[in-house]
């Protein structure tokens, strides 16, 4: 590397343990020979900025801060008033490793104040400290993991193209970027994060680097310097680093997985077996019930909603426990580990702001004591003859009511409030509709029946209902539906006038089974009847 190794050592050691104080930076500079100091910050779109200063200017940016032109920095102040001050926080103080040729070169992330002294509103950290602090006192601490995706380019003709065509989990040589990669996490390192897996994504040229959890406010500044950093090592590789959620079109988009675990009186409260906490059920709550707000900061760009809804980007405010096409997923995990995934964010947001929405003391808990806000179901939505509709019931497995069931979905593409399931290809149901159909726990299972069409077999006339798995498990629906001996016990069946089928047509059903996740209903058709307007459901 460019620098002393005992540098980089040291200074990564001791930003792991506990962070660093005023009279350590003091100390590193006067013994390591810095040159130069830059004290960074971001705009309030989560841009990158900072300015450079000499060591002799520290002690000044420590006691008083480094004034700069406010109005010059996107979303900050006017030109009337636009003196605002840089003061470091010791704490975030790291190497950075390529720049330092001829002299170290650190840097810290800035909190920032007017020149009365007050914090500066429109600064993430300051909005991101609030919530920390309130969340706090809720009793509340919060540990954010983030896993970030990023496409690498290379020039070929004088156009931006994809480094490789490798593939999820690929290897060399369809694999071109895992020296960059490498690179990457080895740089992480000597700046004190701490990568803990990358690999090749579902894109051309598309890489994931993940690193270590840890407190909010550490795992914000911890993105800014990941960002930093993947674009710095691909420029100096001869490539270009890209963010962007959709930067190639018809692949895979980059998105930003915040993994969330909360602290209450030393335990995490999605630890445990069986039944979720109470609190926890009202934080996934809180989130979903806000989230069409927070895509507004945590899906910044026009390309975020040509990113969600494709290759695994969540379209509905759902959560499931597993799928990983839900907005908010639970990962099977244990101890510790235990937390929700947030996954429709992109890397190009202000961290610190989509920390701050996401937080327990700001989305989360607003529904504090309403556990009917959600319900745990994986609401996929396939294609069938005829869609999938919602039903009303009187109750669902574990206490789960049909109005939880019955949510409001937002999809992102238009922003528009649509019901739980819809018809086919995105077209909401009526209220009328959703009268309809049937929704059945199924041996443990919790199943969806579309509506069906007619067919006709010999002699024999029938209809084919599309079925829908909720949950507990998840999977293959051609393999997780339970096998049923006589599904006419546990499905009912009724005529356009809402009388039983079986009375409707004077006959009982000859044959119901199921194939696969296809309920099958046979039965002689008496004459006179027509068998298309005959039947509902």
């Amino acid at each position: 590397m460019y620098y002393n190794q005992n540098v980089k050592t040291a200074e990564a050691e001791k930003r792991c343990a506990m962070g660093f104080t005023q009279q350590d930076v003091s100390e590193f500079v006067r013994e390591n020979d810095v040159r130069f100091i830059r004290l960074a910050f971001c705009d309030l779109f989560g841009e990158l900025k900072n300015i450079s200063i000499l060591p002799d200017q520290l002690e000044k940016a420590f006691k008083y801060g480094i004034a700069f032109d406010a109005s010059a920095v996107r979303g900050f102040l006017g030109v009337d008033r636009s003196d605002l001050f840089l003061r470091p926080d010791p704490s975030t103080m790291s190497v950075v490793p390529w720049r330092s040729m001829g002299g170290v070169v650190i840097r810290m992330i800035c909190d920032i104040y007017y020149p009365d002294g007050k914090p500066f509103e429109g600064s993430g950290r300051y909005v991101l400290d609030r919530i920390k602090r309130r969340a706090a006192g809720m009793g509340y601490s919060c540990n954010i993991g983030a896993e970030c995706e990023f496409y690498l380019f290379r020039e070929e003709e004088g156009k931006m193209v994809p480094l490789d065509d490798g593939g999820y989990f690929d290897v060399f040589p369809k694999d071109r970027g895992e020296n960059v990669r490498r690179e990457i996490c080895v740089t992480l390192e000597q700046m004190g994060l701490r990568p803990e897996r990358s690999h090749h994504e579902h894109g051309p040229g598309q890489n994931e680097v993940d690193f270590r959890y840890d407190g909010v406010m550490e795992t914000a500044d911890n993105i800014v310097t990941f960002r930093w950093v993947v674009a710095s090592v691909a420029r100096n590789n001869g490539l270009t680093a890209s963010f962007e959620p959709k930067p190639v079109p018809g692949e895979s988009g980059n998105g930003l997985h915040v993994n969330i675990s909360l602290i209450k009186d030393g335990v995490n409260i999605f630890d445990g077996d069986g039944a979720m906490r109470r609190d926890a059920r009202s934080f996934i709550a809180g989130i979903l019930n806000r989230i069409s707000e927070i895509c507004a900061f945590t899906n910044p760009k026009e390309a975020s909603y040509a990113r969600l809804g494709a290759f695994e980007a969540p379209r509905f405010a759902t959560w499931s426990r597993g799928n990983r096409s839900q907005l908010i997923r639970v990962p099977y995990a244990y101890g510790d580990s235990k937390r929700i995934e947030v996954r429709n964010p992109d890397c190009v947001v202000n961290p610190y702001l989509a920390f701050a929405l996401l937080g327990p003391a700001d989305a989360g808990f607003h529904l504090e004591g309403s556990t009917s806000e959600i319900a745990d179901a994986w609401l996929t939505i396939d294609h069938m003859d005829s869609g999938w509709r919602v039903v009303t019931c009187e109750e669902l497995p574990g206490g789960v009511t049909a109005e939880d069931v019955s949510l409001s979905f937002t999809d992102h593409s238009t922003s528009d409030e649509k019901t739980v399931l819809l018809s086919d290809w995105g077209e909401p149901m009526s209220k009328e509709e959703l009268q309809t159909v049937g929704l059945y726990e199924v041996e443990g299972h919790l199943v969806i029946v579309g509506e069906g069409r007619t067919a006709k077999s010999s002699d024999q006339y029938g209809f084919m209902v599309g079925l829908g798995l909720v949950g507990p498990e998840y999977g293959n629906p051609e393999t997780s539906f339970p096998t049923l001996e006589n599904a006419a016990q546990v499905f009912q069946f009724f005529a356009a006038d809402g009388t039983p089928l079986a009375q409707s047509l004077g006959q009982e059903i000859d044959e119901c089974f199921m194939t696969g996740s296809t309920l099958k209903v046979w039965f002689g058709l008496p004459e006179g009847i027509d068998a298309d307007t005959a039947l509902d459901k």
